[in-house]
């Protein structure tokens, strides 16, 4: 059974509403569980470093702060893993103590992803039965955990989900204009030129 198949099926068991579980279906099939939001109120380097760091944390924390096994999940060395926990300012040592295993993550980040889902339904769907289906989300992503494959990211493809994230928010934010979007990351504007044609796929168009 396909993944979306198996999603599907564990939803049709708790929700009513089809949108509400095709939405929920794309979500789960299209972000990668354990990716940090990208936020766009720091410069482009301090963002960077906070996303890079949130994730090596999150990594840690799942992996009982084995640095070995982290740095082979990003596919980097055990030098460069250890530049870059220094560099970050991240202690290993406070995730050795951590008992629970994947599979309580996995339901962790599913069980926000849902409700973050359902948040944007607020204001369209009946309120008593949407508060249903809140009080079920527990339960709902326990059993979605069972279902899903966990695949993590390597360090370059984190990075470069970052930029694409990071870049089109900026832009947007910016209605395209590549001037005023640079001098907010901090960026020259040739740099961040450079960084949007390189990324063919961004959404946003460019303005200037």
């Amino acid at each position: 059974m396909e993944l979306n198949e198996q999603i599907k099926k564990t939803l049709e068991k708790y929700l009513e509403s089809s949108n509400i579980e095709e939405d929920i279906t794309n979500k789960l099939k299209k972000e990668h569980l354990f990716i940090p939001e990208v936020s766009t109120s720091l410069k482009y380097k301090e963002a960077k470093k906070a996303f890079r760091k949130a994730y090596i944390s999150k990594l840690l924390q799942i992996h009982f702060g084995n640095i070995s096994l982290v740095a082979e999940i990003l596919c980097v060395d055990r030098r460069t893993i250890h530049r870059i926990i220094s560099e970050l300012k991240i202690n290993p040592t406070e995730h050795r103590k951590e008992l629970h295993k994947l599979d309580y993550y996995t339901s962790m980040e599913i069980e926000d992803t849902i409700i973050k889902t359902l948040d944007k339904y607020k204001d369209t769907s009946n309120q008593g039965r949407l508060e249903s289906i809140y009080q079920h989300t527990h339960e709902l992503s326990r059993d979605l955990a069972r279902e899903m494959p966990i695949q993590f990211v390597t360090l370059k493809e984190a990075d470069s989900y970052f930029e694409k994230i990071y870049f089109e928010k900026i832009l947007k934010e910016n209605n395209g204009n590549i001037t005023k979007a640079a001098k907010w990351m901090g960026l020259r504007y040739e740099t961040l030129w450079r960084k949007v044609n390189q990324k063919n796929h961004l959404r946003i168009q460019a303005a200037d």
